[in-house]
């Protein structure tokens, strides 16, 4: 058994709730940063919305414990004029442990991107490797599942588009 086999076994032993707590700490200290993936892949297989599960679960501690909110020292990251791409960084920055909060700007149609100052570098590096990796890729199209939402980069089952989190053929890809 390979060492990534044995994390997967241990992964796989483990409630969902725990996977997620993992996910929301991201303790570089106590996981290697390649378990991070290994978690996400273990709870797609079990059905779970990662990125909402994250931010249900960041939202909750928020509630819980304020100095840990958005609304401690809120500044906008960046502005968007379409939801769905502010939606997405939102997802990204939930998936690294990054707060982030989504609101419409009062005077125009753009969306405005929140985060709590004391993470506002942090959310900087993980939107400009997430463009960094955009870039790597290349010009590919990503996908939105019309079941679950979920966007991302498609992957290709004999002639259909399937969602990487529901399975659902469909979607159809977005520019």
């Amino acid at each position: 058994m390979t060492d990534i086999d044995h994390i997967r076994d241990e992964l796989s032993q483990r409630h969902t709730h725990e996977l997620v707590e993992i996910l929301v700490h991201r303790d570089e200290e106590e996981w290697r940063p390649e378990v991070f993936a290994l978690i996400e892949e273990e709870l797609q297989g079990r059905g779970v919305a990662v990125a909402e599960a994250v931010q249900a679960r960041h939202d909750e501690l928020s509630a819980a414990d304020p100095a840990e909110s958005v609304e401690t020292h809120p500044v906008v990251l960046d502005t968007f004029d379409d939801p769905e791409e502010a939606q997405l960084c939102r997802i990204l920055l939930a998936q690294a442990g990054v707060l982030a909060k989504l609101e419409e700007a009062t005077e125009t149609d753009d969306w405005e991107l929140y985060v709590d100052e004391s993470q506002l570098e942090a959310a900087h590096a993980v939107l400009e490797r997430a463009e960094q990796h955009s870039e790597e890729e290349g010009e590919a199209q990503t996908f939105q599942c019309s079941s679950c939402g979920f966007i991302a980069e498609p992957i290709q089952e004999g002639s259909s588009i399937v969602c990487q989190v529901c399975g659902e053929a469909d979607g159809g890809p977005r520019g």
